[in-house]
């Protein structure tokens, strides 16, 4: 899937396929209502997001590209991408679903050296 269909996702379809990923792999739950896969989705993320702004803020491109004031769909890519390449650490989460979660709700702006 493209960054453009990707990006052009709303929030609540992004967090019903974290959430979905979630409950279908660590519950074993099989057909989950949409409310419950957005909730799951957004719970997975407030718990995951110290290790993906470690993970994403760690990375030099990242550090690059907000320095030099990347925004939006160029960022959400780098971000997308370097998941994509440490998908152990969000498995069976989709990366680009995460990684664009990630970019809208700025989480990266919660490591102190992001914080100006």
């Amino acid at each position: 899937m493209s960054i453009d269909a990707i990006w052009a996702k709303d929030e609540n379809a992004l967090f019903a396929e974290v959430g979905e990923a979630v409950l279908s792999t660590d519950m074993g739950m099989t057909a989950p209502s949409l409310e419950q896969m957005i909730r799951a989705g957004k719970e997975w993320m407030e718990a995951k997001k110290g290790l993906l702004c470690q993970l994403i803020c760690s990375h030099q491109g990242v550090k690059t590209a907000i320095v030099g004031g990347a925004l939006g769909k160029d960022l959400a890519a780098l971000i997308i991408d370097i998941l994509e390449h440490h998908v152990t650490a969000l498995s069976p989460i989709p990366p680009a679903s995460a990684g664009l979660l990630f970019c809208r709700l700025g989480y990266f702006r919660l490591c102190p050296e992001h914080s100006h």
